[in-house]
């Protein structure tokens, strides 16, 4: 008798933990925005140089993700660039699980910044416009799964502009 409950008191106790797992891994709760990435990644920026400036950022998550990664406007992993005019180089900051993961300086002369103080939307409120009209979660199988976010300066036929994109499958 005691070696049955002693077994079913570990089968339960390993079903617990798997339970608690699995939640941790579907919760959104280590996601982030647009912005919050901005706002985690510019404290560590803004240590490297005091000039930094945000350049580029970009969700990165693997493949490997849900389908519907990204249909709440956050993701798990966001590759940020900002830009130190003192330096004459860039720096490259990958903020994963609300955490600073990757740092790196980059050689990379400065070009285009963008005050972030000047973003007015965030990653939600683009997807529900994205959503509107009719742009759904990407599921190439040789690319990131879901819905991807990008802000960086672009160029076209000679002119410079800010572009805000959100990645997905059109209609």
């Amino acid at each position: 008798m005691k070696k049955k409950l002693s077994i079913f008191l570990l089968l339960l106790l390993f079903f617990i933990i798997a339970i608690c797992i699995l939640t941790y891994f579907y919760n959104n709760d280590h996601e982030t925005t647009l912005k919050e990435a901005i706002n985690i990644g510019k404290e560590t920026s803004l240590e490297w140089s005091n000039d930094a400036k945000l350049s580029f950022i970009t969700s990165t998550d693997s493949k490997d993700n849900p389908k519907n990664s990204g249909s709440n406007g956050k993701r798990n992993s966001w590759n940020i660039i900002f830009s130190s005019e003192k330096k004459n180089c860039q720096y490259n900051i990958m903020v994963s699980n609300k955490e600073i993961a990757f740092e790196q300086e980059i050689n990379t002369p400065v070009y285009n910044t963008i005050n972030t103080d000047d973003i007015i939307f965030d990653s939600p409120d683009l997807i529900t416009i994205a959503k509107k009209h009719g742009l759904s979660a990407n599921d190439i199988s040789n690319w990131a799964t879901g819905f991807h976010f990008t802000l960086q300066y672009m160029l076209e036929n000679d002119e410079t502009y800010l572009a805000f994109t959100v990645y997905g499958l059109s209609p």
